[in-house]
């Protein structure tokens, strides 16, 4: 049974209304879910969607009413759902890009935090060849500009290789190795200071150097510390130079050296050593400081030598023993010919030769900078 305010609708409205006004919520409802959809895609980020709410009516008009009310509510609620799915796409596939760009952003960051690393690392800990050129730099700055650090002390061999190396690689090698020398870079040398002069094979390994005076070119030449001279090493000492003329004889004669001989001339070097050990022992040493020094210089000493006699037996090279590396020119500039078409180089200098060791860095000093650094 239908009740009265049904019928009454429909006598109002009819069944064609009824319809009709079922078509207009719906119709509605589509262009209110087109409009959100497009409000949502045009937006750079999606905004949050609050999905309308409806109230239904306290009082039912009828079932037909109420059924198309309920079907107007399905729609929306659709259409809600659609637009809550694309914002919620849209925000997982903007969270993903983000992913990505700080994923790239990361391994960047990681990369330069790595070369910033490396950069920092390498000033503290510059490679090998920026050492050695920082080194190189110095010792020209000390010895071409500020010559006094040189000449305040004792000048060392190494100062006077840096010359001789200076001079040898550079354009003025041309004029070293024919001799072509001016005027104004001949030092004269007196044959007393070839004296005085140390030099050396250049070997670097194990210490171990062949050094011998200029003026002789001998190997294993012992000028005898103040230590070594005391009756109580005569023995020792002949024994060493008995040693190292027999070795000096045996190589020039055979180019090589007997067993027997080698170890001769190592256990004289040991017998030395054991002498000065026992000459100055703990309670001589150090109850004076003119004994320490004198201890000091004698072991220094003796170390070198037996270095040298190590070396000399691994080479067996006649020219060290057979004089042939002797220098006989006049002059500084003849002496740096000499040692780079010989391949010698300036050993250290012993007491007594500071004086000749200033004199030969102040003419090679003028003859670099006469030669490679013209003054103005």
């Amino acid at each position: 049974m239908v009740g009265p305010r049904i019928r009454d609708k429909r006598q109002r409205f009819g069944k064609g209304g009824v319809v009709m006004l079922r078509k207009l919520v719906i119709l509605v409802v589509a262009i209110a879910g087109s409009i959100l959809a497009d409000q949502a895609s045009a937006q750079t980020e999606p905004a949050d969607h609050v999905p309308a709410v409806i109230i239904p009516p306290s009082t039912v008009l009828s079932v037909r009413t109420d059924a198309i009310r309920a079907q107007a509510q399905y729609l929306q609620a659709a259409g809600d759902y659609l637009v809550s799915a694309a914002i919620s796409r849209r925000h997982h596939a903007l969270a993903a890009q983000q992913e990505i760009r700080n994923h790239a952003e990361w391994v960047r960051t990681y990369f330069e935090l790595k070369d910033l690393n490396k950069a920092y690392y390498l000033r503290e800990h510059p490679p090998f060849l920026d050492r050695v050129e920082s080194r190189q730099s110095q010792m020209e700055r000390a010895i071409v500009e500020n010559p006094q650090l040189a000449l305040g002390g004792d000048v060392s061999a190494s100062e006077l290789n840096w010359l001789l190396y200076r001079i040898a690689t550079t354009a003025l090698a041309a004029e070293v190795l024919n001799g072509n020398a001016g005027a104004a870079v001949e030092q004269p040398l007196e044959p007393d200071d070839l004296r005085h002069i140390m030099l050396s094979d250049g070997t670097q390994k194990g210490g171990k150097k062949v050094l011998f005076r200029a003026h002789e070119a001998k190997a294993l030449g012992a000028a005898w510390p103040f230590a070594l001279r005391g009756p109580e090493f005569e023995a020792a000492r002949a024994k060493f130079e008995t040693s190292r003329d027999e070795a000096v004889r045996e190589i020039l004669a055979n180019n090589d050296l007997r067993i027997a001989t080698q170890r001769t001339l190592v256990s004289a070097v040991d017998e030395l050593m054991h002498t000065l050990e026992r000459e100055y022992p703990k309670q001589r040493r150090h109850g004076a400081p003119d004994s320490w020094q004198d201890y000091y210089h004698a072991k220094t000493f003796l170390q070198s030598l037996a270095l040298a006699v190590k070396r000399a037996i691994d080479t067996n090279d006649r020219e060290s023993f057979d004089g042939s590396l002797r220098f006989q020119g006049d002059s500084v500039f003849k002496l740096i010919q000499h040692l780079c078409r010989h391949g010698l180089e300036f050993g250290p200098p012993e007491p007594g030769d500071e004086r000749v060791y200033r004199k030969v860095f102040l003419a090679m000093r003028n003859i670099y900078l006469d030669s490679i650094v013209p003054l103005p």
